[in-house]
């Protein structure tokens, strides 16, 4: 991190040297560099070396924007849920597997998947919902009830015995 792009230009000539110094090689083709609230412009170092700027990057898994917003890193997280949700589908209709190993499932995978990260977010109304959509979904499915069933949200909850939700883990995540 600098304030500055000549402290950058410094600081990554350095890294280079210090590569070359352990026989590494930087990799032109992946090495970018991300620059919060300025303008995006290449880097050029005396080299001939080009570092291209990005507005977003993955970082251990998480969608890092430029823009500090993180609107697309919750749309993915939602994505992915849903992925989980498909893809246990089988699972949670099964009535071989007891309710409780299902809610295990679900504090297991779904809310490790869907929560990651979520230290940082800044939910939207908008985010708020479909983040409550989705966990409903699984919930709906768990009890084997159908949308065309048209039960309500808080009677499926009941039914479940399901305290909380999943926007009240992400708010209690955030005041850790």
């Amino acid at each position: 991190m600098t304030q500055d792009k000549e402290v950058l230009e410094y600081m990554t000539r350095k890294l280079i040297e210090k590569y070359e110094k352990w026989g590494l090689e930087l990799n032109k083709k992946k090495t970018r560099y991300m620059c919060l609230g300025g303008e995006l412009e290449d880097l050029i170092l005396n080299n001939n070396i080009n570092i291209e700027a990005c507005e977003e990057y993955m970082y251990l898994g998480v969608k890092i924007a430029s823009k500090g917003r993180c609107e697309k890193e919750i749309e993915e997280r939602i994505g992915k849920g849903r992925k989980v949700i498909g893809a246990l589908n089988s699972v949670l209709w099964s009535r071989d597997i007891s309710d409780h190993r299902k809610k295990l499932i679900y504090n297991a995978i779904l809310k490790s998947v869907m929560l990651y990260g979520s230290e940082v977010w800044q939910l939207s109304e908008k985010h708020k919902k479909k983040l409550l959509s989705t966990e409903l979904d699984f919930w709906r499915r768990l009890a084997r009830i159908s949308r065309l069933d048209r039960i309500r949200i808080e009677r499926i909850r009941e039914k479940m015995k399901v305290e909380g939700n999943i926007v009240q883990d992400i708010q209690e995540k955030q005041l850790q």
